[in-house]
């Protein structure tokens, strides 16, 4: 490699990814909790505004504002300092939840066809559909549906407790 490969392969690097290293993000923290959930542009985050405070508002980040500490979606601009209760999801409710009602479907599924092989003779299995494969397979239904709906969503109170914060992490 001659020196002037060298140069031009040094200063591409150097150019290519230098807007690479910067970084803006929403941050929500909690009060002495090294804990934090980041939203970077392209997220989507539901929140409600003192303006509008009994509606949930909800969009993608086009944009992440740090200079006026303001977040800019696609048909608005919002403060961070006017949101009062943020919202977000869990993804492993949604997952459990989720597998449980499966497990439930599947198991009244392969009763049911015993049941029916039984029925018309092509299988001869001591296997009854009873009460206890409707408990089962019951609960496995309705615990997971109540995992969703119970778990998922996590709704903050934006205070002294919680707070957002725009990081910038520009260099230069």
């Amino acid at each position: 490699m001659t020196f002037g490969q060298f140069l031009l392969s040094l200063s591409l690097l150097f150019f290519i990814t230098n807007p690479c290293i910067s970084q803006v993000y929403l941050q929500l923290e909690k009060a002495n909790s090294t804990k934090v959930i980041k939203y970077a542009p392209d997220s989507y985050i539901e929140f409600k505004t003192k303006r509008y405070d009994e509606y949930w508002q909800n969009g993608k980040i086009y944009k992440i504002l740090p200079q006026d500490n303001a977040l800019a979606f696609g048909d608005r601009i919002v403060h961070i300092d006017d949101i009062t209760y943020f919202r977000y999801y869990r993804k492993w409710p949604q997952a459990i939840g989720t597998n449980l009602v499966r497990f439930g479907i599947s198991w009244f599924a392969f009763a049911g066809i015993v049941e029916a092989t039984n029925a018309i003779g092509v299988l001869d299995s001591p296997y009854s559909f009873g009460v206890d494969t409707a408990i089962i397979g019951g609960t496995a239904i309705v615990s997971g549906y109540l995992t969703k709906k119970l778990f998922t969503t996590v709704t903050k109170k934006i205070n002294n407790k919680n707070r957002l914060r725009i990081i910038d992490l520009h260099f230069g």
